[in-house]
């Protein structure tokens, strides 16, 4: 749905001519027959984006190239990388062919685990530069460039070995929490974890990276309920780490209230917190609590379904996960409080497990935190509106506990 115009240059001196004389040129697409395009790009000085189109894989240190066996991936790339820049990378969509990574992670272990990319603005789409090559270590003066940036970014066919890489590093940081020292690296930390389990699932090794994330959010606890939830409302981080963040917290400040709820119960929850709404591709979408909000909501027919089943969608990959345990799978199900996974459900049947309910709550609770934060949130009067809203003698229980580990921690 977009129009592209080409231009047809004879060879690669003239492409370049082109490319210096027309300003709205956004890229410059070469195959085998024309491979000195990449000396030819490097002599003129400018940034340009080299798009190959062959059955090769073609690198340089000192600019970047973009590889495609196909037209209709060329065309793809185009239309992705020359229209509005996406405020926040979704990092679950496997068309990207980049990936953020915070640069927190990258300036702290002060080695770049896999190619390191900045990003740069040109004529209003994204070109990519490799910055520091795999296994570089950093210098002063390149922390010192880096620091500055939010985010740098890796190829998305590399975050696998990337996240392998850099589990080790992650495990033995959460666990001896360095958020003492520098709670703004923690964060970042469990972000990229959050990030990692998102968009690439359990494997074997994210197995102890995930569970030192839970050790961490409950020593995190132990230090300052308030404190914790305060840092984490306030903070800049991506809407979707917020909510699944404040939730996770608020389900092991509940579970630490009800002698019915096991350890191995607090990890499912942790876990649900980081994947039940895994699909949902729209910041507003992880907003909507109500189905008079979804119904109000200026959604396309498309994202409505989406929302609407997004915990039978997002259940049926956590089966998939082999490294999940079933309980995290029921959970994200009726995480809405439907046992079909479908819709918004406010009575609760049989069906709905006791745990559900803890999640349930745990979740409305973060959520009004989250649409509070510029105010101050009447607990009391929040917990009792949320009564109101289920009517049932289990939430009921849950909300006290709720209201009990706040009112301990104050």
């Amino acid at each position: 749905n977009t129009s592209v115009g080409v231009i047809i240059a004879n060879n690669s001196d003239e492409a370049i001519g082109f490319f210096s004389l027309i300003d709205d040129i956004s890229v410059i697409i070469f195959d085998d027959a024309n491979k000195d395009i990449i000396s030819k790009a490097k002599e003129c000085g400018q940034v340009v984006d080299l798009v190959y189109l062959g059955p090769n894989n073609l690198t340089d240190d000192k600019i970047d190239i973009h590889c495609f066996d196909d037209v209709e991936k060329i065309s793809y790339y185009i239309v992705k990388n020359t229209g509005d820049i996406p405020e926040d990378p979704d990092v679950t969509d496997d068309k990207q062919l980049y990936y953020p990574i915070k640069t927190s992670i990258i300036t702290t272990i002060k080695l770049a685990p896999v190619d390191i990319y900045i990003r740069m603005k040109k004529e209003g789409y994204f070109h990519y530069i490799k910055y520091l090559n795999i296994d570089d270590q950093l210098d002063a003066k390149q922390l010192a460039k880096i620091t500055g940036m939010s985010e740098v970014f890796i190829k998305r066919s590399e975050k696998e070995i990337y996240f392998k890489k850099i589990n080790q590093y992650l495990e033995q940081l959460l666990r001896s929490q360095a958020s003492e020292d520098s709670p703004d690296v923690d964060l970042d930390v469990k972000q990229e974890v959050f990030n990692q389990l998102i968009s690439v699932g359990l494997s074997e090794d994210s197995v102890k990276v995930a569970e030192a994330t839970i050790h961490s959010v409950v020593q995190s606890l132990s230090k300052g309920l308030q404190s914790e939830i305060k840092k984490i409302s306030k903070s800049d981080k991506p809407l979707h780490f917020r909510k699944s963040y404040l939730t996770s917290i608020l389900c092991v400040t509940i579970a630490d209230q009800l002698d019915w709820v096991s350890e191995a119960n607090k990890n499912d929850l942790v876990l649900c917190a980081f994947f039940n709404d895994r699909f949902l591709n729209k910041d507003e979408m992880h907003m909507i609590d109500s189905l008079f909000l979804l119904d109000s909501a200026d959604f396309l027919p498309e994202e409505y379904k989406l929302f609407m089943h997004h915990a039978q969608i997002t259940a049926e990959w956590v089966k998939k996960q082999e490294s999940i345990p079933y309980e995290v799978q029921r959970l994200i199900l009726q995480h809405h409080g439907s046992a079909k996974g479908v819709g918004i459900e406010y009575q609760l049947t049989a069906q709905i497990t006791n745990l559900s309910m803890v999640f349930i709550v745990a979740e409305a609770f973060a959520m009004q935190i989250i649409k509070n934060v510029q105010g101050k949130l009447d607990v009391k009067s929040t917990l009792e509106e949320l009564n109101k809203t289920y009517a049932n003698p289990k939430v009921s229980q849950i909300i006290q506990a709720l209201f009990k580990g706040l009112k301990a921690a104050a």
